[in-house]
């Protein structure tokens, strides 16, 4: 009996055995099937990214990404700022870029360098002429017979530009330049920017004639 008892244990311990061995082999299967899954996904990847299309360059142009526009912002202001005509000018393509900058991020409207040039060119020749024209090139607060707003630097001055430009003519991007030259630049609440009849006739023309110049001259 005790005989008959040990042989039924040790058959016991060998199926167990038997079992376990039997898990081991599937386990190395199941491993080695992974491992070749894994393989075939990596290789999938390396061709996607052989295949992944790359910038395509043409005629000395490539397409500008979000984090360079600030600067092509800057190099057309520069172009434009750079003709004899304007010698002298407190303006700079890095000035106009920054404040611009500094609006879209504020209030999510960006300001067409074009626009901005068309105006500091028609209020204050780009800043050489007027009452305050290096702290002011706008003339903002600036009426025939008094001065109600004074800048401490450019900075602030064309900063508060294109802050008014954003906020009360473009309404936060609701309203377009084109509405603008529309309406003789008047603002959001019919306000107009000057007393000139001619106001918003003159800023398209000169608009349209800076943006012609800088695509003409931009490299």
């Amino acid at each position: 009996m005790e005989k008959q008892d040990s042989l039924r244990e040790k058959d016991r311990l060998e199926i167990q055995i038997e079992n376990i061995d039997q898990q081991v082999l599937k386990v190395k299967e199941i491993e080695k099937e992974h491992k070749q899954q894994i393989n075939d996904l990596k290789s999938k990847r390396e061709k996607l990214e052989q295949k992944e299309p790359k910038t395509v360059v043409c005629c000395n142009y490539s397409k500008p990404t979000v984090k360079d526009k600030w600067i092509i912002y800057t190099e057309k202001a520069d172009i434009y700022l750079s003709r004899k005509t304007f010698k002298g000018t407190p303006l700079n393509g890095e000035l106009l870029s920054k404040c611009a900058k500094k609006t879209f991020e504020d209030f999510g409207v960006l300001i067409p360098v074009e626009l901005a040039l068309s105006q500091a060119q028609i209020e204050s020749g780009m800043g050489r002429y007027g009452r305050t024209p290096v702290t002011n090139p706008y003339n903002l607060g600036e009426y025939s017979d008094r001065t109600v707003l004074r800048y401490k630097n450019k900075e602030d001055g064309v900063q508060a530009y294109y802050n008014l430009i954003a906020k009360n003519y473009l309404d936060y991007g609701r309203r377009t330049i084109d509405d603008l030259f529309r309406s003789n630049f008047r603002n959001k609440n019919g306000y107009k920017y000057a007393n000139s009849k001619t106001y918003g006739y003159k800023i398209k023309k000169q608009y349209i004639y800076i943006k012609e110049y800088i695509n003409n001259n931009l490299e």
